[in-house]
């Protein structure tokens, strides 16, 4: 049990670590600066489809409400 809890904190101490240091703003290598674009161009891409899906909700919703106050209208 000892040995459990031991390697418990060392994982805990090695995550806080980790986390503490936080990313450098410029990118050091040309691997860097080619991943950190790619992932910076999936996040526009990943908003545009999120704002798109929201947009078609939004019209599916008007339409059936538009249909369900033409019907109680008739």
């Amino acid at each position: 049990m000892d040995e459990t809890q031991a390697g418990v904190e060392q994982l805990r101490r090695a995550v806080a670590n980790r986390r503490a240091g936080a990313l450098p703003e410029r990118p050091q290598t040309a691997y860097e600066l080619l991943t950190r674009q790619m992932v910076e161009q999936l996040a526009r891409d990943v908003a545009d489809v999120k704002r798109r899906v929201d947009q078609l909700f939004t019209t599916v919703v008007g339409a059936v409400v538009l249909e369900l106050l033409l019907r109680w209208w008739e």
